[in-house]
């Protein structure tokens, strides 16, 4: 997965990489079935909370299937984190 955070004016929040080794565990979901969970943003993005106290962010993603899928190669998004007070 590929996730940008950039703010109205254009400038690019810093990306923190964290030790995130894969689990060997295997997760199989059937047809139409989903998963859902929570991400820290502020685990990727060292200044984020201190960007969103100026301004809005821009957080784009995009996450590459494997090939055993059978779906398109990319997939991706767009959200708007508005600035906090």
């Amino acid at each position: 997965m590929i996730l940008v955070a950039v703010t109205p004016q254009g400038e690019y929040l810093d990306r923190v990489f964290p030790i995130d080794d894969p689990s060997p565990e295997r997760v199989t979901f059937q047809p139409n079935e989903a998963m859902s969970g929570e991400i820290d943003l502020r685990n990727f993005f060292g200044h984020l909370d201190t960007a969103l106290k100026k301004t809005d962010v821009h957080l784009f993603w995009a996450y590459k299937a494997p090939r055993e899928l059978e779906i398109a190669g990319w997939s991706g998004g767009w959200i708007l984190i508005p600035q906090q007070p």
